[in-house]
């Protein structure tokens, strides 16, 4: 042996170290290896949750944008039948109008007529009343009309109203109630 010194064997320093590294790797039975998978699992378990709710919130968003279209069609539907029934209202008034119109012609014609020709004043009052009631009955069935119109309007108008009462809510307010 040389002098200065005793010298261990190296085989007992290369064993410690080999040691060492089993200690401080995390093999599967350590805590540590376990600790990391653990938070792992739970981190990917967190990650797929919220997947699934972006998606199931992304599946309501998408339902609540086809409904809300189609309660637009079916407003611009009940919108065109109201313009429709509006036009019909205004012409039957124009012809109620012109009814009016005939019937004061006919009358003041009537009512010359009378002055000028004595002698046919009860056959001309004759014709004055069948000409009145004929007149009258226009009358009445285009009033009734009229207010049948009026009733259609009054409806189209309660449903503009309330879509446009919904449409100035906000889109939570609608989801609840769509929900309830």
């Amino acid at each position: 042996m040389p002098s200065g010194g005793s010298r261990k064997p190296k085989k007992a320093g290369i064993i410690k170290k080999k040691k060492k590294e089993e200690l401080t790797r995390s093999s599967e039975a350590s805590s540590r290896g376990i600790r990391e998978r653990t938070k792992w699992r739970k981190h990917r378990r967190e990650m797929e949750l919220k997947r699934v709710e972006e998606k199931r919130i992304q599946e309501e968003a998408e339902q609540l944008r086809r409904k809300t279209e189609e309660q637009k069609k079916v407003f611009k539907k009940a919108y065109e039948e109201f313009e429709r029934s509006l036009q019909d209202s205004e012409s039957l008034q124009k012809e109620v109008e012109t009814v009016l119109s005939d019937y004061r012609k006919a009358k003041n014609h009537f009512k010359i007529k009378v002055q000028f020709e004595s002698n046919d004043f009860i056959a001309t009052q004759q014709i004055e009343n069948t000409q009145f009631s004929a007149a009258a009955d226009r009358i009445r069935s285009s009033e009734i009309q009229l207010f049948k119109m009026e009733g259609e309007l009054e409806k189209t108008k309660q449903i503009r109203d309330d879509y446009i009462r919904d449409l100035n809510q906000s889109w939570y307010t609608r989801l609840w109630r769509f929900l309830y």
